[in-house]
């Protein structure tokens, strides 16, 4: 599995950023759900508290991450 860009993170926000991945929920009741649906909230909310920009490069790198990747592997 390759790695994709999303965005960048400075050094200073990583414990921003490890304490916000420790905290996002994990819903384990949805039957359909699965780890690429964690990870795309996880990304949402690293937007949300705009630790990483929703721009042209995020919107196209997780595009990407959908058609690779999203669903059973």
């Amino acid at each position: 599995m390759d790695n994709i860009k999303v965005g960048h993170i400075s050094v200073e926000e990583k414990a921003i950023v490890e304490k916000i991945m420790e905290d996002q929920d994990i819903d384990y009741d949805t039957i359909h759900r699965n780890c690429q649906d964690y990870v795309l909230e996880a990304l949402g909310t690293l937007c949300d508290e705009c630790l990483i920009e929703d721009d042209d490069e995020y919107i196209e790198a997780v595009d990407e991450a959908k058609e690779k990747y999203y669903g059973p592997q």
